[in-house]
């Protein structure tokens, strides 16, 4: 069992400062009212869970939360599994169910969007 210990706990900068961030290690959770939120890593040692998630441009790859920031998922979901722990131990910390991954899905959904197919968790009459 890993023992994590989150220090230098602050709020992100401000909308105004910061609308845009490019996310190529990332994570999805869902919430137990069905509400999407991101997990992101930013630097080696930052990771920030978003606000809810509101839209997401299929043809972009860019997913906009409740803030009104934008993050442009840069590639497929996070696979490093020590990373993955930081990252379920972020949404756990943000209230989130953190077996509650559904990164892969949204993914794949994401994916087939582009596509044309059938969506579910990116279903908006869902």
């Amino acid at each position: 069992m890993m023992l994590l210990a989150f220090i230098n706990e602050r709020d992100a900068p401000s909308v105004r400062d910061q609308p845009h961030i490019g996310a190529a290690s990332w994570r999805m959770f869902q919430g137990a009212l069905g509400e999407l939120r991101l997990v992101v890593r930013r630097t080696e040692i930052t990771f920030r869970t978003t606000t809810r998630v509101v839209s997401v441009s299929l043809e972009r790859s860019v997913v906009q939360t409740t803030s009104g920031r934008t993050y442009h998922l840069a590639g497929p979901p996070e696979t490093d599994e020590f990373v993955l722990e930081i990252m379920r131990a972020n949404a756990a910390r943000a209230g989130l169910p953190a077996d509650n991954d559904v990164s892969d899905e949204f993914w794949h959904e994401l994916q087939a969007g582009r596509a044309g197919g059938p969506l579910g968790l990116l279903d908006p009459t869902a």
